[in-house]
C-alpha cells in the first residue's frame, strides 16, 4: 500500500492504524528480476529489501492456493492501458478480475497503473519482519495472514484520483485518505482468500517435511512462522500437488498449533435440555445439561462451578457486531463498521469480510479455549439479511460463517448456528447445533427438521413469550425434537421448559 499513509495521516491528524491492522506502508518490489535470495526466508529478510527475493517460493504458495481454490486466483491479462509495477504478482478473484477489466474498458484512453496486487504469506512475512526491526523503511506492516493484499481483493492503484470514479461503479472500494492508493472489489461475488495463502504454505511444508507437520488450518502461529523463516526463498523441492491429502495428525506439544484437531469436540443431540443467560447473577442451580453464558463477563468461579457440575459450557460472543464495552473493542478499526444495529444503539454490524475483524474472532476463540469453555456461540452471522450499510452478500456470510466453524473446529470447541435460517441446510454439515430465536414468531423452526434435526444435532430454540403461551410454543417445537425455553429478552435467570 502506498509510502504516503502515514505522512498523510501526520497531515490530517487521522488515527495511524496499529500494525495488526489490514494497513500496510508501500511494498518495495524492486526492479523486474532482482537476484532471489540464495538463503532462507529469514535470510532474505536480513539481507535484501525487496519482496521478489522470495519469488520462486510465492509463485509455490499461489500455485498451492489455486489447487484448494480453482478459481481463488486468477491472472489478470494484459490490456493496452494498464502497466504493473515490476514483480507485482497480478492475480485476483475471478470476480474481481472481471470487474477490473470492465473498468479499464470504460476508460480506453487512460492509464492504470498498478503498484501492488496480491501477496502471498511469504511477501507479508518480510514485511512485517522489517517493520519490526526497523529495515528497509517499513513504517507500518500488517501480520502474515491479516493483509488485505493477501485477500484476493485488493490493489494500489497510482493514478487513485483519477480511476476512482470507474473503479467505484464496478464494485471497487476506495480505502479513503488513510491510504490513498488502496482499493478493495466488494462487488458482486466477492470472496476473500483471508488465510488461503496460510493455508497453502503449511500444506506445502507438510508435503516436503513429513516428520515435522503442521496443523493446516489456515491460521498464522508460531509454528508457521517458525517454518516459514527457515523455508529456502527459492521454494520447496516439492511444489505444489493439487492431489496432496490433508497431513496426518502428528502431536506436537511443544507447537500447539501443529496438532491438527481430533474432531471430538462436544456434539449434542436433539432435545437436550438447556440454559441461557446473559445477565444478571448467574443461576448455576438450575438441571440443565448445557449453559450457555457470556464469554467475557462469566466468572471463573461461576464457570469452575458449572464445570464441576458437569455441565458442558457454550461461551456467547458477538462475531458479527462491535460492541464499545467489550475489553478488545480498541482493536477493530474505522473501516471494520457498518451501521448502528436496529434496535441496539450501542452495536455497529462488522465487515465479516475483512481480515481484521476475522484475527479478533480468532483471539476471541482462542480466549474461550483458554476459559475451558466446551463451545461457542457466535451471534450476529446474518449480517446480510440486514441494513448493514456493508456489501455483504449470502455468499460473503457463508465464508464467514464457515470460517466460524473451521476455526472453532481449530480448536476443539463445538460450534452452533444462531439464526440464519435461510442458510441452516447449505450449513448444518459444518456446523455442530442451531440456536434459533423465535422460530415459532416467525413460523420457520421446519428448516431444522430436515437438516440439524435430521443430522441427530441439536436445536436450542428460545421464545420471548409469557408464561400462557409456553403450551402452544411448545406444541410447535416439542413434535420437532427442538429444545425448547421461553425466556425474557434480557436473557436473565428466568427459565420455563416445555412440559
Amino acid at each position: 500500500m502506498a509510502g504516503c499513509a502515514l505522512a498523510a495521516c501526520a497531515l490530517t491528524g487521522c488515527a495511524v492504524p496499529q500494525p495488526e491492522d489490514a494497513l500496510d506502508s508501500g511494498e518495495p518490489t524492486g526492479e523486474k528480476g532482482d537476484p532471489v535470495s540464495t538463503g532462507t526466508v529469514e535470510d532474505a529478510m536480513k539481507t535484501t529489501c525487496v519482496t521478489s527475493s522470495v519469488t520462486p517460493l510465492s509463485q509455490q504458495i499461489i500455485d498451492e492456493m489455486r489447487c484448494l481454490e480453482p478459481d481463488a486466483l486468477v491472472e489478470v491479462p494484459d490490456a493496452p492501458n494498464l502497466t504493473f509495477a515490476p514483480n507485482v504478482f497480478h492475480y485476483l478473484d475471478l470476480p474481481g478480475k472481471n470487474a477490473l477489466a470492465k473498468a479499464l474498458a470504460s476508460r480506453p484512453n487512460q492509464q492504470m497503473h498498478v503498484n501492488s496486487m496480491f501477496r502471498t504469506i511469504a511477501q507479508q512475512y518480510l514485511l512485517y519482519r522489517w517493520y519490526q526491526s526497523g529495515r528497509c523503511g517499513i513504517g507500518l506492516a500488517a501480520k502474515p495472514g491479516a493483509s488485505n493484499h493477501e485477500s484476493g481483493l485488493a490493489m494500489d492503484v497510482q493514478e487513485s484520483g483519477a480511476w476512482r470514479t470507474a473503479l467505484g461503479a464496478k464494485g471497487f472500494k476506495w480505502f479513503g485518505n488513510a491510504d490513498p492508493v488502496h482499493y478493495d472489489f466488494v462487488g458482486q461475488g466477492s470472496h476473500t482468500l483471508a488465510g488461503l495463502d496460510v493455508k497453502a504454505f503449511q500444506r506445502l511444508w507438510n508435503a516436503n517435511h513429513p516428520n515435522d507437520l503442521i496443523s493446516e488450518d489456515g491460521s498464522w502461529g508460531p509454528a508457521t512462522s517458525s517454518r516459514l523463516g527457515k523455508t529456502p526463498a527459492k521454494g520447496f523441492a516439492k511444489g505444489a500437488s493439487c492431489s496432496q491429502p490433508s497431513s496426518p495428525q502428528n502431536p506436537d506439544p511443544q507447537n500447539p498449533d501443529s496438532n491438527p484437531p481430533s474432531n471430538d469436540w462436544y456434539k449434542p443431540g436433539p432435545s437436550t435440555t438447556w440454559q441461557w443467560q446473559l445477565s444478571g447473577t448467574l443461576d448455576t442451580s438450575i438441571d440443565a445439561s448445557v449453559y450457555d453464558v457470556d464469554l467475557f463477563t462469566t466468572s471463573d468461579a461461576d464457570l469452575a462451578t458449572l464445570k464441576a457440575a458437569g455441565r458442558k459450557v457454550i461461551c456467547y460472543f458477538s462475531a458479527g457486531s462491535y460492541e464499545p464495552y467489550r475489553p478488545d473493542a480498541a482493536q477493530f478499526s474505522s473501516q471494520d463498521l457498518g451501521k448502528v444495529m436496529a434496535g441496539w444503539p450501542d452495536e455497529k454490524w462488522l465487515d465479516t469480510r475483512s481480515a481484521n475483524v476475522r484475527n479478533i474472532v480468532r483471539a476471541r476463540l482462542d480466549l474461550a479455549k483458554s476459559r475451558g469453555c466446551d463451545g461457542v456461540e457466535p451471534d450476529n452471522v446474518d449480517g446480510y439479511a440486514n441494513d448493514t450499510g456493508l456489501p455483504l452478500t449470502a455468499a460473503t456470510q457463508l465464508d464467514f460463517n464457515q470460517f466460524l466453524a473451521t476455526e472453532a473446529h481449530a480448536r476443539g470447541l463445538s460450534v452452533g448456528l444462531k439464526n440464519d435460517t435461510d442458510q441452516a441446510g447449505t450449513l448444518a454439515p459444518s456446523f455442530d447445533w442451531a440456536l434459533n430465536e423465535e422460530c415459532v414468531k416467525y413460523d420457520e423452526c421446519s428448516v431444522y427438521e430436515g437438516s440439524f434435526i435430521a443430522a441427530g444435532k441439536a436445536v436450542f430454540h428460545a421464545e420471548y413469550a409469557t408464561a400462557s403461551q409456553l403450551s402452544s410454543v411448545c406444541a410447535v417445537t416439542k413434535p420437532l425434537g427442538l429444545s425448547t425455553i421461553v425466556k425474557h429478552v434480557a436473557l436473565d435467570a428466568y427459565r420455563l421448559t416445555c412440559p
